[in-house]
């Protein structure tokens, strides 16, 4: 994973449009449209402040916001080893 991906990841775990599984550790959207207009929010805003966490974006907006779709869209709605073992999220 790369460096913008992992801040990506953290951007959209803050702001609850990722979360992780307590079972299996695997990330899994929530479907939230808020969530993902507060992740952008969230991300430009700490790029207007020069934020460590989002030093590997140089600054580039778009780069951002592409990479949190991205990320978020790559992961499932339900985990899928709580799905075959019969679970609940």
């Amino acid at each position: 994973m790369s460096t913008t991906q992992r801040a990506a990841m953290q951007i959209a775990l803050k702001t609850g449009l990722l979360k992780v599984c307590t079972n299996h550790w695997v990330y899994v959207q929530t479907l939230n449209t808020d969530a993902r207009e507060h992740a952008f929010r969230l991300g430009n805003y700490l790029i207007s402040r020069f934020a460590r966490s989002v030093k590997c974006f140089k600054g580039n907006r778009k780069l951002m916001t592409e990479t949190i779709v991205k990320c978020c869209d790559k992961a499932p709605v339900f985990c899928p080893k709580c799905a075959g073992e019969g679970h609940s999220q």
